[in-house]
């Protein structure tokens, strides 16, 4: 699934090509894709983007007081183009192409919202301090860290705790910050939390800037992680120590870390 920095990229990306852009036509193929949709879609004729905001995972599609809110769940994909593809499953006209919205997976978990004003919509309400912003501070971490039990990999994952971080970059964050994955929020000591906060801006910048290296301009975003240093690195060397990087299997994913830098609590 998109993470911060990916979506961050694509926002950047969005801003250089469509601001400015006015909708000509609204085409849905598979309706799935539209989770609420207040007033209706066709209501977005005539409009233009004046501008894109990332929250969390979440990207804001400001088009003259309409908004449209995407999250691109497991494979969700947008891509400008001259004609729609087979797993298109809405696509606006606007007068620089077709922006489309694909979902390359059979699970369909992409979400399109139409709304007046993001912030009534309940899961953006729900959404904690983004990562990247200047109000998730060390203090921030450590008061909403005291009651919590929870491994701090979950915790990281929580998006009402801090949102824009899922399973590919918690693994990343705590190995560079040196705190095991299965430590309990609750006992993480100051210096460790300071070591978290500074963990997660460099290892989310740092991605940013190696997304951007790898996709330009472009819209089609993928997974592609292997810029990242224990994530999916399983049973290889740690660039740090040499020790053997290991994972753990958890519900429906793995969690990898290195038992020598980050210990195993």
């Amino acid at each position: 699934m998109p993470e911060l920095p990916e979506v961050e990229v694509l926002k950047r990306n969005l801003k250089k090509r469509l601001t400015g852009a006015r909708i000509e036509d609204v085409s849905i193929t598979k309706p799935h894709i539209l989770k609420s949709v207040k007033p209706h879609f066709t209501a977005l004729i005539g409009k233009s983007f004046k501008d894109f905001e990332r929250r969390g995972k979440y990207i804001f599609f400001d088009m003259d007081g309409l908004f449209l809110v995407y999250h691109g769940g497991l494979s969700g994909i947008l891509d400008l183009r001259d004609v729609p593809t087979r797993d298109t499953s809405f696509y606006l006209k606007t007068d620089r192409g077709l922006l489309i919205f694909r979902e390359l997976s059979t699970k369909k978990t992409a979400g399109i919202h139409l709304t007046e004003n993001p912030e009534t919509l309940p899961f953006i309400r729900k959404l904690g301090i983004d990562a990247l912003s200047v109000d998730f501070s060390p203090d921030y971490i450590k008061n909403r860290l005291r009651r919590r039990r929870e491994w701090i990999f979950n915790i990281l994952r929580d998006q009402g705790f801090v949102s824009g971080i899922g399973r590919a970059y918690a693994n990343d964050i705590l190995f560079e910050a040196k705190i095991s994955p299965f430590k309990p929020g609750k006992r993480l000591t100051d210096g460790e939390i300071e070591s978290l906060h500074y963990s997660t801006r460099i290892v989310l910048k740092r991605a940013i800037e190696a997304i951007e290296r790898l996709y330009g301009d472009s819209l089609e975003i993928k997974e592609k992680r292997d810029f990242l240093i224990v994530y999916r690195k399983k049973d290889q060397p740690c660039p740090v120590c040499g020790d053997t990087i290991q994972w753990k299997s958890y519900r429906d994913y793995a969690i990898y870390y290195c038992p020598s830098c980050q210990g195993v609590e």
